[in-house]
């Protein structure tokens, strides 16, 4: 068997693999890491070596701890960040946290996508999602570069469709977001849960992004008066039944 036909078998295998953990239950960060395994395989050229440094860093946090954090803080903005947009905390069982842990990239990708909303300032709607995955294609940290320029074109054009009305937040959020990914460092490379209890704005210029993601052309999928509106009534992004508890939960009726 070819080294491309033996890919292409892993491929299938991890696919398969993901959809199975994800109709039995299992928690819902070993299937964000078996989908991200599928995609980044075979890894991108040079990137194992470039994240040596990381092999077997495996943090787990806990969100109750970051939510305790003073405001202004990197942990804390990001809780703010999965609250408002009604986002669950990966969980991630021990089991596929030791499968992965000699594969820094499948477990930083998988382990710090929504890390990367909040920090280039792409919300957890259409724009957000299409700023992040370009930013991400460009860094080539969303497995093959060609492939993932083609999965965030496809996205691009998906999002388009639904949300006409949209259409040049994405686009716009699709070129900025590829810009800003081009000329920052590597995000992935950095121990990034190292670095919560520290100011956002310090966080953002210690890996090379702009302290203020607007300056870079990043903007929200709605907003009003230029803040963010919450994303978890977006229904293309939510699963049913989020959007729900979360504006519940906003307005304290829970």
């Amino acid at each position: 068997m070819s080294p491309m036909q033996e890919s292409r078998r892993k491929r299938r295998e991890l696919r398969e693999e993901c959809l199975r953990a994800y109709h039995a239950g299992d928690p819902i960060g070993d299937v964000g890491i078996l989908k991200f395994a599928a995609q980044s395989e075979p890894l991108p050229a040079g990137m194992d070596e470039r994240l040596d440094h990381l092999r077997g860093y495996v943090p787990v946090f806990d969100l109750d701890t970051l939510r305790e954090l003073p405001e202004g803080t990197f942990g804390g903005a990001y809780a703010k960040f999965l609250e408002d947009n009604g986002i669950q905390h990966m969980t991630y069982s021990p089991e596929m946290l030791e499968r992965f842990r000699d594969v820094p990239y499948v477990l930083r990708i998988a382990m710090t996508h929504d890390i990367h909303h909040m920090l280039i300032g792409g919300d957890a709607g259409i724009a957000g999602e299409t700023a992040v995955a370009a930013f991400q294609a460009a860094q080539g940290s969303l497995g093959q570069r060609w492939l993932a320029v083609v999965v965030t074109l496809a996205l691009a054009l998906k999002y388009t469709v639904e949300r006409p009305s949209r259409a040049f937040r994405v686009w716009a959020n699709l070129v900025n977001g590829w810009r800003l990914g081009r000329k920052t460092p590597l995000l992935i490379a950095h121990r990034l849960e190292e670095m919560f209890h520290l100011r956002l704005e310090e966080v953002r210029r210690r890996v090379g992004l702009p302290e203020e993601p607007r300056l870079a052309g990043i903007r929200y999928t709605d907003e009003i008066d230029g803040a963010p509106v919450p994303i978890a009534v977006d229904s293309a992004v939510v699963r049913p039944g989020a959007a729900q508890e979360s504006v519940a939960k906003r307005e304290g009726r829970t």
